[in-house]
């Protein structure tokens, strides 16, 4: 069985914040910041993300949405838009 793109994000990303022992704890639904995760967690978690998904996201747009369901919606559309918009696919990346 095949995954689609928003799957894929969401694997992702919840095997990176499993992986670097952050954001395990926090509902996808729940605010970081209201559970004292700090910008620069955020951050360091972004780094790890978009080095496993190949794309990049604004750091102000991910504060906007400071949740895992959040984050997975922000870069199912940015990988989608990629792709919409005749970005060549890089063989290395999974989504």
């Amino acid at each position: 069985m095949t995954l689609d793109r928003h799957e894929r994000v969401a694997a992702i990303i919840r095997e990176v914040c499993l992986r670097e022992g952050l954001l395990t704890d926090i509902p996808e639904d729940a605010d970081f910041f209201d559970h004292g995760v700090s910008s620069l967690a955020v951050i360091q978690m972004q780094i790890r993300i978009e080095e496993a998904l190949h794309v990049t996201v604004s750091t102000s747009d991910l504060m906007n949405q400071p949740t895992i369901n959040g984050w997975i919606g922000l870069y199912t559309r940015t990988a989608g838009t990629l792709t919409e918009a005749g970005v060549p696919a890089d063989p290395a990346c999974p989504v």
